[in-house]
């Protein structure tokens, strides 16, 4: 009886601290498979961190990851530069609708990454910390308000209403609409991706003074 009412007296409690948990769990877990190091013989693998290095970064643990499947990681690598450097939607559109798709489908690896992309492209530390709260927040104007619709619309099962189409049309073309929707669905792969393999997250992730590319 005892360990029965603690287990109920604490149980809120452990919901409570479910999500600051999951942060540290993604950031100390281990990878399902091997991330590929520097010293791989695969002239793919070679060739695409020799790119990344080229561009003034570093590979990441997401990379490093995908590497065990070199074909597959240039095609999905083909799609993230295009979204980064090809889209013509602007960028802080881009970082709403991704920040937003992978809170939906549990892509902390990935929102640690943007958090400072987003704010190099002027979101504010306070807007980030409401996107997952976005319908009742304050903080955003009616062009992120549909954004932010949209990229939940783009995650639910049944897709995004009538009316989150209508609000995008107010502001975006349509093919700024099929870029970001585009957008979206890539990266909830992508966090489905990284939460099944378990990609643990780089010391510093997050850091604005070492993100992985800027606006």
């Amino acid at each position: 009886m005892l360990k029965t009412a603690l287990l109920a007296m604490l149980a809120p409690m452990m919901l409570l601290g479910m999500s600051s948990s999951s942060s540290a769990q993604t950031a100390s877990q281990t990878s399902r498979v091997p991330l590929i190091g520097d010293d791989t013989t695969d002239p793919v693998v070679k060739e695409f961190y020799a790119q990344v290095r080229k561009r003034g970064g570093e590979p990441l643990n997401l990379h490093r990851t995908m590497a065990n499947a070199p074909v597959f990681m240039g095609a999905s690598s083909a799609m993230a530069y295009a979204i980064r450097y090809s889209a013509e939607v602007q960028r802080v559109y881009r970082e709403l609708t991704i920040i937003r798709s992978v809170q939906r489908n549990g892509g902390h690896y990935e929102e640690m990454q943007h958090r400072p992309m987003a704010m190099s492209c002027g979101i504010t530390t306070a807007q980030l910390d409401a996107i997952a709260n976005w319908k009742t927040s304050k903080l955003f104007d009616d062009k992120q308000r549909a954004v932010l619709a949209w990229a939940d619309g783009v995650s639910d099962p049944k897709g995004p209403s009538d009316k989150a189409a209508a609000d995008m049309k107010k502001f975006f073309s349509n093919k700024e609409l099929v870029e970001l929707t585009m957008i979206a669905a890539n990266y909830a792969g992508t966090a489905m991706f990284t939460r099944a393999l378990h990609t643990p997250l780089e010391p510093g992730a997050g850091d604005p003074n070492t993100a992985y590319g800027k606006c």
